[in-house]
């Protein structure tokens, strides 16, 4: 599994701000739980911290006024409940979204130092593979896949879980990956894998030639998922 998100201290006191007075008592019950500083009402010098309820979802931007250009940004899926707990689930939704946001924040403003780096892991479906299949999986399409990216950090290696393969890496981001890059590389993985024999990673003349690849992001686990079916 993916490591949990650090909390990040933040280096100013916290404004949390939003028009909903429910969604605004559930950000600061949630940024007291964590133990994130609240700012005085009279003001100061402070971080600003807009929060919503958006399509289910308690979503999270973070603003350092000095940091021109960074904003750090999380959503977090909100427990669907009764209208009287609403604030309950609420404040458990913003108590992962806003140490989330504060840490995608100091990765916003590394990047636009030039020195940010991500993560992602690929999880690729074993269950359903014949045992050649299986071995050119993990000897051939993994290192494949993951040595497309410029890696940067310790290097874990691949584990099986749950009838898959699994690694996760830390890799610069390229110029054109957006800011949330992880549609980003399940774009770039089906191309490698399924865009020609002259992909990188292509499964055209291998022992995955016979299979349908598919491949899915699942942003829990900020991961790229490759299933194979028959």
């Amino acid at each position: 599994m993916l490591a949990p998100l650090l909390l990040i201290v933040a280096a100013a006191p916290l404004q949390v701000r939003s028009a909903d007075p429910v969604v605004l008592a559930a950000a600061r019950a949630a940024a007291q739980a964590v133990e994130l500083t609240l700012a005085a009402p009279d003001g100061g010098t402070a971080w600003l911290v807009d929060v919503q309820e958006q399509g289910g979802f308690a979503a999270v931007v973070v603003v350092d006024p000095a940091r021109k250009g960074a904003d750090g940004r999380a959503q977090v899926k909100v427990t669907p409940v009764k209208s009287q707990w609403r604030e309950r689930a609420l404040t458990a939704a913003f108590k992962q979204a806003l140490p989330r946001a504060l840490e995608d924040l100091e990765q916003r403003a590394k990047e636009l130092k030039g020195q940010g780096a991500r993560k992602v892991r690929f999880s690729l479906e074993l269950n359903r593979l014949d045992g050649t299949a299986r071995t050119f999986v993990k000897e051939t399409t993994l290192p494949c896949l993951t040595h497309r990216l410029e890696l940067v950090g310790k290097v874990t290696g691949a584990l099986e879980s749950q009838g898959f393969l699994e690694e996760d890496v830390e890799y610069v981001p390229s110029a054109e990956e957006p800011r949330d890059g992880l549609a980003y590389q399940v774009e770039q993985a089906q191309r490698a894998l399924t865009g020609g024999p002259r992909e990188a990673c292509s499964t055209f003349g291998t022992p995955l030639q016979g299979f349908s690849t598919h491949v899915r992001a699942d942003v829990l686990n900020r991961a790229v998922v490759v299933t194979f079916r028959r």
